[in-house]
Order: structure tokens, then C-alpha cells, then sequence
């Protein structure tokens, strides 16, 4: 205690810098701090951010095509069960030796799936296996979120209700190519769905129009056309930078 209030003290009796010279340390400390940034990142209006190699390289920036390809759906989608097999239940359509459990996704993810989609679920060694018995839109979700019920043929009555799970709604794969992104390379915001298009060595960030969405891949319906890059990772940190550049970090879009 004795030497605790020793170095107290001497602290206290340490003559402090002048405050004009701590004010210049500040001015040059911030100084230093701006021309780092800036020659890290910059951002020029209509075209987008601008990074040094050497930043690109720090941060594992990655790239990839717009490709053309047949959409094959496969969602994953958290549900919850709310009746067990062999539980009474109100609609009789719904198969009473099934679990039934019900999900809300965005609209955008439910557009590749109909009634009857094949829904699979992995609980231990056990592989269960059913369908999509309905759609609808979710209460007070509006037009941007679908309710999903699905039945789980459960022999042995595995699935408890109340309990959550993890299950795969899996739709045919359409004959039609479409364009595609990777799943990561799309950056989803509250006015709508984003994509960093690499150009002219900028990454400027641009609007999309999505279709099917999967657990792995996007269908791009505009916005982007067949060869172009998009940047796949970081996407979140590449688009902090341009907040920060752009509006000091303090707005969302």
C-alpha cells in the first residue's frame, strides 16, 4: 500500500508537457492517422473505392465472375417444430404421423420453392425427409417474408415441440441458364440488395435485382451482366470503408 501511494505521488509531481505542445503532438498524431487512411483507401464519386495493393492484399480481397448457370435450389432454413408425430392436429390435410414444423424466410428465398419441395433434415445418425405442405405470407411481414409449413415423416418421433432445426428445402433444377453470384458477394441492406462491381480498378457499389436465392448462390436478374467481377470477401468490411470515406462511418444505407 506504502509503495502504491509512492508512485501516486510521483505522478502527481511529474511536470506535464506544456499544453500547446500536447495540442501539436494531437495535430501531427491525427495527421498521421488521415494520410494513412487516405493513401490506404480513397473514394472518388461514380466511380467508386479505390485500394492500394498492398491494402487489397492485407485484407484478402477476393474476386468472382458473373456466371451463367441452371439454378439448382437448396435452402437452408431454420424452423421450429409445433406439432410432434402422432400429435392431434387441427388441419386435417397435414399427415398426423409427421412432425409439422413452420419457418419465416425472406420472400426473396422462398421465390425457387412450391408445395410439395422435397425438406430434409439430419437429427443425429437419422436422415429425415418430407416436404413443403404450405406458403404463406408471414403476419405482419408484409410482402418481404414468407412463412413456410413443412411435415417430417418421423418414425421413431425424434423431433420434440418447441424445439428449433435445421433443414434443407431442396426445389428441381430449372433448364434455364440464369446469371449467378456467389452467395457471399451479395450485400443485403435495408433499401435493398448491393453488389462491389470491380471497375476500372475501383470497386464502386451497385444495385441488383435478385431472384433465387440459395444457400451457396444468387440469381441476378439486372443489374449485372455475364463476365463481369463482383468482390466476394470482405464484402461487409469493403462497404465500412466506403461508410467511412463517405459519411464518416455515422450512416447505414
Amino acid at each position: 500500500m506504502a509503495c502504491l501511494f509512492l508512485l501516486v505521488l510521483l505522478d502527481g509531481c511529474t511536470p506535464e508537457k506544456p499544453s500547446a505542445e500536447k495540442e501539436r503532438l494531437t495535430e501531427h498524431s491525427d495527421k498521421e492517422s488521415k494520410e494513412s487512411k487516405e493513401q490506404s483507401a480513397t473514394y472518388e464519386e461514380g466511380k467508386g473505392l479505390l485500394l492500394k495493393p498492398e491494402s487489397s492484399e492485407a485484407i484478402g480481397l477476393e474476386f468472382a465472375k458473373v456466371r451463367a448457370e441452371a439454378v439448382s435450389s437448396r435452402v437452408a432454413v431454420e424452423a421450429q417444430i409445433y406439432a410432434a408425430a402422432g400429435d392431434p392436429i387441427r388441419d386435417r390435410k397435414l399427415k398426423q404421423r409427421a412432425a409439422n414444423a413452420s419457418a419465416v424466410i425472406p420472400a426473396e428465398s422462398a421465390q425457387p420453392m412450391k408445395v410439395g419441395d422435397r425438406v430434409v433434415l439430419t437429427k443425429g445418425t437419422d436422415e429425415l425427409t418430407g416436404s413443403l405442405a404450405k406458403f404463406s405470407s408471414s403476419p405482419g411481414g408484409g410482402a418481404h417474408h414468407t412463412t413456410l409449413i413443412m411435415e417430417l415423416i418421423d418414425p421413431k418421433k425424434l423431433l420434440r415441440v418447441g424445439e428449433f432445426i435445421q433443414v434443407t428445402v431442396a426445389s428441381p433444377t430449372t433448364n434455364t441458364a440464369t446469371l449467378t453470384i456467389p452467395r457471399r458477394a451479395l450485400l443485403e441492406t435495408i433499401t435493398g440488395p448491393f453488389v462491389f462491381l470491380e471497375r476500372e480498378g475501383h470497386l464502386l457499389r451497385i444495385p441488383v435485382t435478385t431472384g433465387a436465392i440459395t444457400t451457396d448462390s444468387v440469381e441476378i436478374t439486372g443489374g449485372l451482366t455475364l463476365g463481369e467481377r463482383v468482390v466476394t470477401a470482405p464484402v461487409e468490411l469493403i462497404y465500412l470503408t466506403e461508410l467511412r470515406l463517405t459519411k464518416g462511418g455515422g450512416h447505414t444505407d
